[in-house]
């Protein structure tokens, strides 16, 4: 083969080595459209478990006001069962969410499959039986990251409802035991605080003086 020949070849190589501009533009322009769609999803994911945190928060705080929980054991159980039960149903409520996101990209044919891979990603199992087209499978990571999030969002929340029932058990237990071991002295004390007119002695910033 000539030299030129030669020269022209490997020019013609070198080109086709090189990727082509409209098609880095059209693919980046997909990853965008596709990181968009996960945004919107991760601010639809956002409100649903902030609607459950609120949920959450008036639902403890009722309970707590009024008595119920902290200081009995099932009360305590079964606060810590009905706050389990609200964020599950979150985490349902959002793995529902990304299913139907799939289903309406096409990507499976009816919305039991679609919320079976949406669980996968989102417990970030993965089985791998359903794959995601190449177009739409950075849904997949997005959908994991959201998934981890939300559940450490959630350990959160167990772990500071439980310690509040903890702190108030600890504190009317701690109460029960003063009262129980000074009964003389809480007696002694609530007498001197309620002397009538009749007393010979009033109360002053130092303590009771007698009267003249």
């Amino acid at each position: 083969m000539p030299y030129a020949d030669l020269d022209a070849f490997d020019h013609d190589r070198r080109l086709a080595a090189v990727p082509d501009l409209f098609t880095v533009d059209e693919e980046v322009r997909r990853v965008f459209l596709i990181l968009e769609a996960g945004a919107a999803l991760l601010l639809g994911s956002l409100l649903s478990y902030a609607a459950a945190a609120t949920l959450i928060l008036r639902l403890v705080g009722g309970l707590i006001r009024s008595g119920y929980a902290g200081r009995g054991f099932w009360s305590n159980v079964a606060v810590m069962v009905l706050v389990t039960l609200i964020t599950a149903a979150a985490h349902l409520v959002q793995i529902a969410l990304w299913a139907l996101a799939l289903l309406l990209c096409g990507q499976v044919a009816d919305f039991e499959k679609a919320f079976h891979l949406s669980a996968q990603n989102y417990t970030t199992l993965c089985y791998g039986d359903i794959l995601l087209a190449e177009r739409w499978r950075l849904l997949g990571p997005l959908e994991a990251m959201t998934g981890l999030l939300f559940f450490g969002l959630s350990t959160a929340v167990l772990f500071a409802v439980m310690s509040h029932l903890i702190a108030i058990h600890l504190r009317s237990h701690v109460g029960e035991l003063r009262v129980s071991r000074f009964p003389a002295f809480c007696q002694g004390f609530a007498s001197r605080r309620t002397r009538g007119p009749s007393s010979p002695f009033r109360e002053t910033n130092l303590g009771y003086r007698k009267e003249p």
